[in-house]
């Protein structure tokens, strides 16, 4: 599991099984390239909580 949040929630989220964390506050452009160049395997789900457009955006474009 992958997760982008605000770093005070960062253990929070490794309990439930995140792997990888980034900074939530990146522009979306800065966090899609952090997450493409360290995710190597196809992303096949993606929830997003915050329901931005850019974000929205983001997680469609990680699609595998």
């Amino acid at each position: 599991m992958t997760a982008s949040l605000k770093h005070e929630h960062e253990e929070f989220l490794k309990s439930l099984g995140a792997t990888h964390v980034f900074d939530g506050d990146l522009p979306v452009n800065d966090l899609k390239t952090a997450v493409s160049n360290f995710e190597r395997k196809s992303i096949k789900y993606v929830y997003g909580v915050t329901s931005l457009p850019e974000t929205q955006q983001l997680g469609w474009s990680l699609l595998g």
